[in-house]
């Protein structure tokens, strides 16, 4: 006789399909064919009980602020009441829900809609931050159909009806038991009450693991929780130190720790990019690796050891370190140090192995104090090198003088950085001359190649592309692309391209990241002014370089042959195929297969050059030069001589840090 879980009787009324509702319950008379232009009004005009006529309990209306809220809600535009009359039961108000939904079904379907419950209906419309008024689905309706002075019993009314509606066409609920359902992190002392008020309300439940939790003592939570947690092995047992640097106390995850704790649960295929124990397989992978990295950079000291057999290569595995500052909610900087296998899942190889706020090392000396501090990793990570090798990235390198490059002499003298034409550019004879260092860093006494220290240091394609020059690059491409869309006005023609970017966001399901784009959006506040995207997320470079090259297409007929904006579609091209096929390889690539990737990478060089020179002719500042160009022809320049040099060549987009920048 109950409805599942919920604390009401089940309607003896079921229906298996909607019926078709008289006109004459309704009170609005609308003809339901016509939906477009009726549903609004149509909604509000449903039969039902205001606040006011629905016999509320007098201590509802007593809440301070109340009538503030309920007066809001009358004088509001998009939000209605529906509230029951005759019953204040739970049965009663389940029924009085289901019947309003049916109504619903039987006048506007096919329809979309979502159950939830909030303390202020008119404020959950009109937020800006979270606001119905602003999401994607475009609501046109808010019905009230239930009113009480605690959360219970909205929360329970919730679940019912997504339960029962859930698996109906239009639904836009995701949550089986609502949106409503806290996921925030609350303290142990709070698991601890919950588990208490369980086997108070279910005695049974005192055998199980949550009698164990709900014996742990309230004034020291934090504590029995996590021993509770560590014999229910519901934490992974790996050792945390603490470490002195400069007298200072920090606590540390060594790699070595790490490595302890995965080889004693026989998870050496994690590291070996494998999804199931199996050590032939892993000694392959391994094998091929090195075999291919011997190509491409046979200096290494690790081949040295591997030829003394002092270490067997199919058992060893390449690590890269990542160090970089995130911010906390305060927006104050955190540091933050990882680690993780050349190979395998980027979501199942992050080792987290060092956390640092600001006041450790932005101090007077606070760059001796933080090269004390890798030196701790540096001595255990130069342990492991016993039996394991580590490729490290990102130390603590300084330009010298006034170059751009650590690599090179690039802005040197009379050394350009901007040659993309050249098929040799000068830069490229004046690699590893100078060392990039102030110093010896502690990250430079692990195992590297000795006569290319620079390379050392990974670069990535995230910052140099997608964070980099892309903001630059696409912010002059919408500029130009603007002048092809509908407006008497800048802004205008902004407005309509903003609309065409959203439509072909919203029918590819692709998340922008971005409300609209606008001139802002761009960077360009004025036409004197060069463009650069001011927005923070990769993903949407990625968006927009997808709907630039849709959007010309679309558009071609507006678009001359040798225009600026003709050519910024060439360029868009290539830069779109050397990312498309990049993220399609493995970490080695065929030579033949790299020599035509990083050719997309050059000749997008090369068109973007020729675009710059045509703008500067005709006095258009666009396609600003910025120094992430030159970053990003050493990484084609990788990739291109790693295939002359050898039948493999590394995928440069081994050293890309979307993952750890997530994971900070």
């Amino acid at each position: 006789d109950r409805a599942g879980p919920y604390p009401w009787k089940k309607p003896c009324t079921t229906y298996d399909e909607p019926r078709k509702v008289p006109d004459d319950e309704f009170t609005n008379q609308y003809i339901s064919a016509r939906i477009a232009t009726t549903q609004t009004m149509a909604l509000k005009k449903i039969s039902g009980a205001g606040w006011d006529e629905a016999r509320l309990p007098e201590e509802v209306l007593e809440e301070p602020g109340v009538i503030a809220v309920l007066r809001g809600i009358d004088s509001h535009s998009h939000v209605s009441w529906r509230l029951p009359t005759k019953v204040q039961t739970s049965g009663g108000v389940l029924n009085h829900a289901v019947k309003t939904m049916l109504l619903l079904q039987a006048r506007f379907s096919p329809m979309i809609f979502k159950f939830g419950f909030t303390h202020d209906a008119a404020r959950r419309w009109d937020h800006s931050g979270y606001g119905y008024r602003f999401e994607k689905d475009r609501w046109q309706e808010m019905i009230i159909i239930y009113l009480s002075r605690e959360k219970s019993g909205p929360s329970m009314l919730e679940a019912a009806l997504i339960d029962k509606y859930q698996c109906l066409p239009g639904c836009r609920n995701i949550l089986s038991g609502g949106d409503g359902i806290g996921t925030a992190h609350a303290p142990c002392k709070t698991a601890i009450l919950a588990a208490k008020a369980v086997v108070e309300e279910i005695p049974q439940a005192a055998t199980s693991s949550i009698g164990r939790l709900a014996r742990c003592d309230e004034r020291n939570g934090e504590r029995d929780v996590h021993r509770l947690s560590r014999r229910c092995h519901l934490s992974l047992p790996v050792k945390m130190q603490e470490v002195i640097v400069q007298g200072t106390t920090v606590p540390v995850l060594l790699l070595s720790s790490w490595l302890c704790f995965m080889m004693s649960h026989n998870m050496w295929h994690v590291l070996s990019g494998l999804d199931a124990p199996d050590n032939d397989r892993s000694f392959a992978q391994w094998g091929a690796f090195w075999e291919a990295y011997r190509g491409v950079c046979p200096q290494h000291p690790i081949f040295a050891r591997a030829a003394r057999e002092e270490l067997c290569l199919q058992r060893t595995a390449a690590f890269l370190l990542h160090g970089d500052e995130g911010r906390t909610r305060k927006k104050s900087a955190v540091m933050v140090l990882s680690a993780h296998s050349i190979l395998g899942h980027t979501w199942a190889t992050r080792y987290l192995m060092g956390v640092l706020t600001k006041p450790y090392y932005d101090h007077d000396n606070g760059e001796a104090w933080f090269q004390d501090y890798l030196k701790i990793f540096t001595n255990d990570l130069l342990e492991l090198y016993e039996c394991f090798m580590n490729v490290s990235k990102q130390s603590n390198s300084r330009k010298p003088g006034t170059g751009i490059c650590h690599a090179c002499l690039a802005d040197r003298g009379d050394i350009a950085w901007e040659d993309f034409s050249a098929p040799e550019p000068g830069w490229r004879r004046t690699l590893n001359q100078i060392s990039p260092f102030r110093g010896c860093p502690a990250l430079l006494s692990l195992p590297h190649d000795r006569s290319n220290s620079p390379s050392f240091l990974g670069q990535d394609c995230f910052h140099a592309w997608h964070l980099g020059a892309a903001k630059q690059f696409l912010g002059s491409c919408l500029v130009l692309l603007a002048d092809t869309f509908p407006g008497t006005s800048i802004p205008r023609r902004f407005d309509a391209m903003s609309a065409h970017f959203l439509a072909f966001c919203k029918d590819r399901k692709i998340n922008p990241n971005i409300r609209k784009l606008t001139r802002l959006t761009v960077g360009w506040p004025s036409k004197a002014d060069y463009p650069c995207g001011s927005w923070n997320k990769g993903s949407t470079s990625t968006a927009i370089l997808r709907w630039f090259l849709f959007a010309c297409e679309d558009r071609s007929q507006f678009i001359d042959e040798g225009s600026l904006l003709h050519g910024s579609f060439m360029a868009a091209k290539q830069i779109y195929q050397f990312f498309s096929k990049s993220f399609k390889e493995h970490v080695w690539i065929p030579s033949a297969r790299a020599l035509q990737i990083s050719g997309h990478g050059f000749d997008f060089l090369k068109l973007h050059e020729g675009l710059a020179k045509g703008a500067h002719a005709t006095g258009r500042a666009l396609f600003m030069y910025m120094p992430n160009l030159h970053r990003l022809h050493h990484l084609f320049y990788i990739l291109y001589d790693d295939a002359k040099r050898f039948s493999l060549a590394r995928n440069i987009l081994m050293w890309d840090c979307q993952i750890e920048e997530d994971f900070i």
